[in-house]
């Protein structure tokens, strides 16, 4: 129900980038599949994905990040616009 949470709605989930932040991850090649493992607190969580879903998920990754970066630049205008006017009411 938040009007920003679709800027960041991605289907990375943690325990994937968990895997790539500790570098536990392996890649088999002949089915260009790549096995994500996250160990967290002794337990051991595999999920495959084809090499095509982690290219869509970086995609999205930057689709995400070129989203909050309008809104920040929107943002950072509308601030500016504002502390114009306040400066000519004066």
């Amino acid at each position: 129900n938040d009007k920003f949470s679709w800027l960041i709605n991605n289907d990375v989930k943690n325990h994937i980038r968990n895997s790539i932040g500790h570098f536990n991850y392996k890649v088999i090649e002949p089915s260009q599949e790549i096995v994500f493992i996250d160990n967290h607190k002794g337990k051991e969580r595999k999920t495959e994905l084809s090499l095509i879903d982690v290219a869509k998920n970086c995609i999205y990754m930057f689709y995400t990040l070129i989203n909050l970066l309008e809104l920040n630049y929107s943002l950072l205008k509308i601030l500016t616009i504002s502390q114009d006017n306040l400066i000519k009411q004066k």
